[in-house]
C-alpha cells in the first residue's frame, strides 16, 4: 500500500493536518487565558510606545523595563492594535509565531532523518503539553520558534556544503536573539560541533559565512546600539544573573516537573513563587513523555558516530550543562532555558520513532508515543489553565492560589473573578481538610474586605500550625501597614527561624529593620535577599538608602546604577525616584543633589533626541 508520505505531492498534507491541529489546541488553550505576571509586564512596556509622537523615528530600541530586545513587545504592540485591544487576537500572532517553530522542527527532522521522522517529530511538538502552554504567552521566549531553524541552517552549512544557508542562519539567528538573547545560545554548541569535526577553517575561509555574520549582527544592531547608548544596561543584568554559578535542576524540571514539584515544602512554594519555583503559569512537559524524551537522547548516544546524531546530542548536553550551572540562584524558575533541549529530544524522538515503525513493520508503537503526548495535554486543557501539575495535592492547591493571586494587580474585574474562585476553591479545601492550615490561611486571604472574619481564619490557621510562615508574613504585613516595625520583625525573624529563609522574609526585615534605625542589622538582611535574587528591583532600592545611612557613598551609587537600570526606561527618571526617596527620609540636601542630577540627565536625554 502506498503511504501518504510516498507521494511528493502529498507530503505536505499530514503536516498541514498536524498544524491545523496544533494551531486548534493553542487556540483553545488561549481562549480566556487569564493574563499572567510577565504578559502585565509587558503591557507596561508596550504602553510607553503610544505615549511618543507617530513616526518611524520615535520607535523604541530598547527599554529599561525589560532586560531584552523588544520584538516580543513589537509584535504585542501590533496583535493590539490589529485586535483593537483583545488580548486574545494578541496571542494568536505569538501562536503563529509558534507554528513557525514547529515547521522548523519538521523540517529538521525530515532533512535529518527523513520525511517520516519528521512527521513523527511534529506530531509530537504539535500535542506536547509544554509547547502547547508555552505557545499562546505574549513574551519573548517566543524566540525559542527559531532554534530548529538555525540548526537546520547550521547543517546544511556544513554537511551539506551549502554556504548560502549561512545567510540564512544569520537571520535566523538575529531574530530569535530579538526575541529572546538565549535563544542563539545553540550557537555555542554549533561552534563546538565544527570544530570537532573539522569545520572551523572552512567556515572561516568561507565569505557567505561572514556575510552571514554580518546579517547577524544588522539585525541585532538596534538593540546593541540602545545597550551602547544607555550603558549596557541589559547586558549588566545578565551578567549580574549568569554570575550565580551553582548546580540547578533546571534542565530535569522541563522533563520530570510533574514528580520534582511533588518534592517541596508548600510553605516554600508559595512564599517563593517566581523566585525559586516556578510561576504557576510555566508548565513543564508531562511526565510520561518527559521521561520518553530522556529515554529517547540516551539511547540515541549509540549512534554518536553518526554526525546526525552527533550534532543533536552535542546541542543537547552543551545547551544542557550551561543552563543548569548559570543563574543558580533562581533554580526553579527560568527551566524553559533548556527549550533547546527539548526541541533536539523532540527530534531524537521522532527519528527513533520512524526507526520503530520500520524494525516492526507497523506505525502502531511509534503512534502510542504521540498518544502518551497527547492525553496529559487534553487533561491539561480540560481543567484549570493555570497551576502546578504533581502528585501533591497541598501543591497543587498552593499553585491554584498562587496562579489567582497573581492575576489581581491586573484589572479591577479580574481581581473581583479571582478573589471569588479563590474563596470557593480554599473553602471547598479547608471543607475536605479541616486540619489544614495551608487552606485556612488562603481562605483568609480569599476573605479580603472583611477584617473580622480575616482574623478569624487567621487565628484558626495558626493555632493548626504555630510556625505557619504564610501567616507570619500575613501578621507582619499588617504591623507594616501599621508602621509597626519592631512586631513585623518578630513575626518575620520567627518565620527565618523555624526555617523559612526566602528572599520575602529577609527583604521585609531589611525594611523594618532600616525604618527602626538599625542600618548595619538592615544591610545583613538585604543582602542576605540578595543571594538569593541579585536583581530584584525593590531591595537595590533599600540597599541605596541603607549605603548612604552608613556612610558608603560609592556603594550607594551603585546600588542606585544597578536599581535605575533595572526599573526605569530612561536614567533622569530613576534620579527623580532616587530624589523623592531622599526626600522622604528626611534627607533634604541629599534629595536637592539628586534632582539636580535628574534635571541634567533630562536636558541630556532630549538633546540627544
Amino acid at each position: 500500500m502506498t503511504r501518504p508520505w510516498s507521494l511528493p505531492h502529498k507530503q505536505i498534507l499530514i503536516p498541514a493536518a498536524l498544524a491545523a491541529a496544533a494551531l486548534c489546541l493553542r487556540a483553545f488553550y488561549a481562549w480566556g487565558l487569564p493574563l499572567n505576571f510577565d504578559e502585565m509586564g509587558h503591557i507596561r512596556v508596550v504602553s510607553g510606545f503610544f505615549t511618543q509622537q507617530p513616526g518611524f523615528a520615535s520607535i523604541p530600541l530598547g527599554s529599561r523595563l525589560t532586560s531584552h530586545p523588544l520584538f516580543a513587545d513589537y509584535l504585542l504592540s501590533l496583535g493590539l492594535a490589529l485586535g483593537m485591544g483583545r488580548f486574545f487576537v494578541a496571542r494568536l500572532f505569538f501562536i503563529a509565531v509558534s507554528l513557525l517553530g514547529l515547521a522548523g522542527i519538521f523540517a529538521l527532522a525530515r532533512e535529518l532523518f527523513g520525511t517520516r521522522a519528521g512527521v513523527f517529530a511534529v506530531a509530537l511538538a504539535s500535542v506536547d503539553r509544554f509547547m502547547v502552554a508555552w505557545a499562546p504567552l505574549t513574551v519573548e521566549q517566543a524566540g525559542y520558534a527559531f532554534v530548529p531553524w538555525m540548526l537546520l541552517f547550521f547543517y546544511r552549512a556544513v554537511e551539506k556544503e551549502s554556504p548560502k544557508d549561512f545567510l540564512f542562519l544569520g537571520a535566523a539567528g538575529g531574530i530569535g536573539y530579538m526575541f529572546y538573547e538565549p535563544a542563539v545560545i545553540v550557537l555555542f554548541p554549533m561552534a563546538l560541533y565544527a570544530l570537532i569535526f573539522g569545520h572551523g577553517r572552512k567556515i572561516v575561509k568561507s565569505p557567505l559565512a561572514w556575510t552571514g555574520l554580518a546579517v547577524f549582527l544588522i539585525i541585532i544592531s538596534p538593540h546593541l546600539y540602545y545597550n551602547g547608548s544607555q550603558g549596557w544596561v541589559n547586558f549588566k543584568r545578565h551578567e549580574t544573573l549568569a554570575s550565580g554559578i551553582g548546580l540547578s535542576p533546571r534542565l530535569l524540571l522541563l522533563y520530570l516537573g510533574d514528580l520534582l514539584m511533588t518534592f517541596p515544602d508548600p510553605y516554600r512554594v508559595a512564599l517563593e513563587g517566581g523566585n525559586v519555583y516556578f510561576f504557576p503559569f510555566r508548565t513543564t512537559c508531562a511526565l510520561a513523555p518527559g521521561v520518553l524524551y530522556l529515554a529517547a537522547v540516551l539511547f540515541s548516544v549509540k549512534f554518536v558516530k553518526d554526525r546526525r546524531f552527533a550534532l543533536l546530542l552535542i546541542i543537547f548536553f552543551t545547551t544542557a550543562l550551561i543552563t543548569t550551572i548559570i543563574n543558580a540562584r533562581e533554580p526553579w524558575n527560568n527551566f524553559w532555558w533548556a527549550a533547546p533541549c527539548l526541541i533536539v529530544s523532540i527530534v531524537l524522538s521522532g527519528s527513533l520513532s520512524d526507526k520503530l515503525a520500520l524494525s516492526l513493520s507497523v506505525r502502531g508503537p511509534a503512534a502510542a508515543v504521540v498518544i502518551v503526548a497527547l492525553i496529559p495535554t487534553l487533561i491539561f486543557l480540560g481543567g484549570e489553565k493555570q497551576g502546578y501539575h504533581c502528585f501533591s495535592e497541598e501543591i497543587r492547591f498552593v499553585g491554584r492560589m498562587s496562579a489567582l493571586r497573581m492575576q489581581m494587580p491586573a484589572l479591577e474585574e479580574i481581581s473581583r473573578s479571582s478573589l471569588e474562585q479563590m474563596h470557593a476553591e480554599a473553602g471547598a479545601f479547608v471543607q475536605a481538610h479541616p486540619e489544614n492550615s495551608k487552606g485556612m490561611y488562603f481562605l483568609a486571604e480569599s476573605l479580603a474586605g472583611r477584617p473580622d472574619k480575616v482574623k478569624q481564619a487567621l487565628d484558626q490557621a495558626q493555632r493548626l500550625d504555630p510556625h505557619n510562615p504564610l501567616v507570619l508574613n500575613s501578621i507582619a504585613d499588617q504591623a507594616m501597614a501599621r508602621k509597626d516595625w519592631e512586631t513585623a520583625l518578630a513575626a518575620i525573624e520567627r518565620a527565618i527561624q523555624a526555617g523559612y529563609e526566602c528572599y520575602v522574609f529577609r527583604k521585609k526585615a531589611a525594611l523594618c529593620a532600616y525604618r527602626l534605625g538599625r542600618s548595619e542589622e538592615a544591610e545583613s538582611h538585604a543582602l542576605a535577599a540578595m543571594g538569593v535574587k541579585a536583581d530584584a528591583r525593590d531591595i537595590l532600592a533599600l540597599m541605596f538608602l541603607i549605603a548612604w545611612d552608613l556612610g558608603r557613598d560609592e556603594k550607594a551609587d551603585s546600588y542606585l546604577e544597578a536599581y535605575i537600570a533595572s526599573s526605569f526606561d530612561e536614567k533622569w527618571k530613576g534620579y527623580m525616584e532616587a530624589a523623592r526617596l531622599l526626600e522622604q527620609e528626611g534627607k533634604h540636601k541629599l534629595a536637592g543633589e539628586y534632582m539636580n542630577k535628574a534635571k541634567a540627565e533630562a536636558q541630556s536625554a532630549t538633546r540627544r533626541r
